[in-house]
């Protein structure tokens, strides 16, 4: 990607989404660093113009995350919880060269780099225009299906550590609840249990699985830019602020203009 020069707003999406991805590819992985480095990386290559090392890249990756209070001033104000993203830059830097990267190395490394993207998150989602819901939905959108069996989707949950998870009933968009599905398995007898985590959603649902409602808005021009974009499934238009109350720590599903195809989510989790 070399010649990219500064991010404007589609490269700065590019590697917020990127960044999303590869911190939650290690968090699954305590030495899993791989993934977060080579974006960030590559997001040097972009703002430098050039493919460099990551000593070459410093200058414009520290610029860039200096626009997050998290890089230094916050740091300085709590030293004894926050570590300055400059020192942060320099431990990767030395772990990088390293020729040992496994055990304690590898998952002081993994950490340090998670918090790194943290804060260039956080960097890039400083926008002067105001929040764009583009810069904060999560776009790999696990769902379920009501053709699921429950054992399935009880483990998708564990696995990725999902509160939500979405799926379309065939008529609707509906949330199903970690809350949900441990109370349809946990006040039942072991044989029952089994039983339980046998059935399909569907069937689940009629034998008392609870799915909530969910926060549905669309986007309308197949653009996901700006929030006057999204529309209400009523058709009044809605601004991300008024989202974000209403939803009550609920997901947000943003569609596409047919309310069928789901291209966004965002939890409480994506807005912190």
């Amino acid at each position: 990607m070399g010649g990219c020069g500064a991010l404007d707003s589609e490269k700065r999406r590019y590697f917020l989404n990127q960044l999303k991805e590869a911190r939650m590819e290690a968090l699954k992985d305590s030495e899993g660093y791989q993934k977060v480095l080579h974006v960030i990386e590559r997001m040097g290559s972009c703002l430098l113009g050039k493919i460099r090392t990551l000593h070459k890249y410093g200058d414009k990756i520290r610029e860039l995350a200096a626009r997050s209070p998290y890089a230094e001033e916050i740091p300085e104000i709590h030293p004894a919880w926050h570590t300055p993203f400059s020192v942060l830059y320099e431990l990767v830097k030395q772990a990088r060269n390293d020729a040992m990267h496994q055990g304690v190395v590898a998952r002081q490394l993994t950490h340090n780099l998670v918090v790194m993207a943290l804060i260039l998150e956080d960097a890039m989602k400083v926008n002067d225009n105001g929040a764009r819901i583009s810069d904060i939905m999560v776009r790999n959108i696990v769902t379920a299906e009501m053709w699921h069996p429950v054992s399935f989707v009880r483990q998708q949950m564990l696995i990725n550590s999902f509160t939500y998870l979405p799926l379309f009933d065939g008529s609707e968009w509906k949330v199903l609840s970690d809350h949900a599905v441990a109370r349809y398995l946990f006040n039942c007898s072991n044989s029952e249990r089994k039983k339980r985590l046998i059935q399909t959603i569907a069937q689940a649902k009629s034998n008392g699985l609870s799915l909530d409602d969910g926060l549905v808005v669309r986007l309308v021009n197949g653009s996901d830019t700006k929030h006057a974009n999204l529309i209400n499934i009523d058709g009044e238009p809605v601004e991300l602020s008024n989202l974000v109350n209403q939803s009550e720590g609920r997901p947000i599903l943003v569609t596409a203009e047919d309310n069928k195809r789901l291209v966004g989510l965002i939890t409480p989790f994506d807005m912190l």
